[in-house]
């Protein structure tokens, strides 16, 4: 896979237009400058690849030794989705100030330990776009 995005690179440097189809979309996110997305052999958008990450929401991971506590607070403070793994408590960002969602964990005597919003990927995109993920199961 190096050898390849080198290759696809040099050739992109070199005024070569590049066609990639692949459902590795961490890769695309590496090699790509603009990807178009397709579901049911219809487009539903394209653009420059950082754009449409952007166009995707991130998730709010705060990582704490009190996750029960800290996700309680959360969802009070309209932090939707919220998932407890160990010690980091991930969700969807309210649409209020985050400084806000922080200080009501400190006040609520959560010990924060890290408080960050995860830039989202192509998939998160991806994802956002066609409501489809990856099943593979099925």
């Amino acid at each position: 896979m190096r050898e390849i995005r080198t290759l696809i690179r040099e050739l992109a440097s070199d005024g070569t237009t590049v066609f990639l189809s692949s459902h590795l979309l961490d890769e695309i996110e590496q090699v790509c400058t603009h990807a178009a997305v397709m579901a049911q052999g219809r487009l539903l958008t394209q653009g420059p690849v950082a754009e449409l990450s952007a166009g995707a929401r991130g998730r709010l991971v705060v990582t704490t030794p009190d996750p029960a506590e800290a996700a309680r607070v959360l969802k009070e403070q309209g932090v939707g989705d919220v998932v407890v793994t160990d010690d980091r408590v991930t969700g969807e960002p309210p649409e209020r100030d985050l400084a806000d969602v922080n200080a009501a964990l400190v006040t609520a005597g959560v010990r924060v330990r890290g408080f960050t919003v995860e830039r989202a990927s192509l998939e998160d995109a991806f994802v956002a776009l066609t409501g489809e993920g990856f099943d593979v199961a099925g």
